[in-house]
């Protein structure tokens, strides 16, 4: 099948060239036509205007009748000139007809020939997808590995309670990452709703998913690591009630902690009484 590649456009380019000749073997011949059509008529009426004339006057007569001779002379010269005129005329009615045929064939194997090329896209495609599916395994596998870690160093005395938000966000956060970037990826390119529908998630990709929830664990961890010392743009506080979801952490009345001072939402409880300071950073 390969090798039938263009040959349909092959027969509508070989098609147009006849058609060319054609048209230039009858372009003189059809003004050589109108020319002894025209010559005949222009006898034809220097005959008529000798009409009057000729009945009476013999040279006037000679001279209609040689007009009348020119004219039969031009019109047997057209009449000739047509017999040569019909094969080409009659070759060219058909390459004509046959045109509409050939551009048909020449579209449909143009795009029949394009969609040949999408298995071997669909392939490639395939290959570029693995080494992308191995990239995000490997981040999976080693956020997985820190979280193990993380979460047992920030729920204090093994409370569960402390962290079940942040070890949800953290469980999730991967695979809503991931839907989100493919989401967006193919929104840019005219695929709207090939994954899923990109307003499902917070974010426009997976680093804008991944990293406020990264930043929530880090600042998780700092809760305790910093409690007590003095530390530029941290301070320590006391939780006055039940904190929920600070730093993704539920914290307990009377528990200390350290946190930043510029953090919005450290601002906002301290204003609202659920934080108290107790230290001043360093």
């Amino acid at each position: 099948m390969a090798g039938l590649f263009g040959v349909h456009r092959d027969a509508r380019i070989a098609a147009e060239k006849t058609l060319k000749k054609l048209h230039g073997e009858l372009t003189p011949i059809e003004k050589g036509i109108a020319d002894e059509r025209r010559l005949a008529v222009e006898m034809e009426q220097a005959a008529a205007k000798l009409a009057v004339d000729a009945i009476n006057d013999r040279k006037k007569l000679t001279e209609q009748t040689a007009f009348y001779t020119k004219q039969a002379e031009h019109l047997r010269q057209s009449e000739n000139l047509e017999r040569l005129a019909a094969p080409i005329r009659a070759s060219i009615a058909a390459a004509e007809s046959e045109m509409p045929r050939l551009v048909l064939a020449e579209t449909i194997e143009t795009v029949r020939d394009a969609v040949r090329e999408l298995p071997a896209m669909a392939a490639k495609l395939a290959e570029l997808v693995q080494p992308i599916a191995k990239a995000f395994g490997e981040f999976r596998a080693r956020l997985d590995a820190a979280t193990a870690k993380a979460l047992p160093l920030i729920a204090a005395d093994d409370d569960q309670d402390r962290i079940s938000h942040l070890a949800d966000r953290l469980r999730t956060m991967v695979v809503k990452g991931v839907r989100q970037q493919l989401a967006f990826s193919f929104r840019a390119e005219g695929l709207d709703g090939v994954i899923l529908d990109a307003s499902q998630f917070d974010g426009k990709d997976f680093q804008s998913v991944s990293e406020p929830i990264l930043s929530m664990l880090i600042d998780a961890l700092e809760v305790n690591m910093y409690t007590g010392l003095s530390t530029p743009g941290r301070g320590t506080f006391v939780c006055k009630t039940n904190v929920s979801n600070l730093c993704g952490l539920r914290l307990r009345a009377n528990e200390v902690i350290s946190l930043p001072l510029e953090h919005e939402h450290v601002r906002k409880m301290v204003e609202a009484g659920a934080l108290e300071k107790v230290t001043e950073a360093a």
